[in-house]
């Protein structure tokens, strides 16, 4: 893995809300994966992948340390890597919250084995 930030001060620098816990995001090689570990054990508390069609595949942040701003850094992280669009289930509410701050704007619904989904674009 690359590792992307290891400090606080790299993180106050790219403006990343900071706990008392120290944060790193990892990047796995060869890859649009990107990992957010907490403390000195570097114990994975969340990620945010991209696919080879510049789609987010997903997003998840351990309860416990939701509420923190880690969701939008990743969201961040992957567009300035990339990542161009997202599907969101239509019932998640945070999530759709999320993108719309971030200037996403819905361009789509769509059903997947009858669940309903938004397809939001940068």
């Amino acid at each position: 893995m690359q590792i992307l930030e290891r400090t606080r001060t790299a993180y106050n620098i790219f403006g990343f809300k900071l706990s008392e816990d120290i944060i790193f995001i990892d990047q796995v090689d060869g890859s649009r994966t990107f990992i957010i570990r907490a403390g000195l054990d570097r114990i994975p508390i969340g990620f945010m992948a991209i696919n080879d069609k510049d789609q987010g595949e997903g997003l998840y942040i351990v309860p416990k340390f939701r509420g923190r701003g880690l969701a939008k850094d990743l969201l961040s992280l992957s567009c300035d890597k990339g990542m161009r669009e997202v599907h969101v289930h239509n019932k998640n509410k945070k999530s759709i919250e999320l993108c719309k701050k971030m200037g996403f704007k819905k361009v789509e619904e769509f059903s997947v084995r009858g669940e309903l989904f938004y397809k939001y674009e940068v």
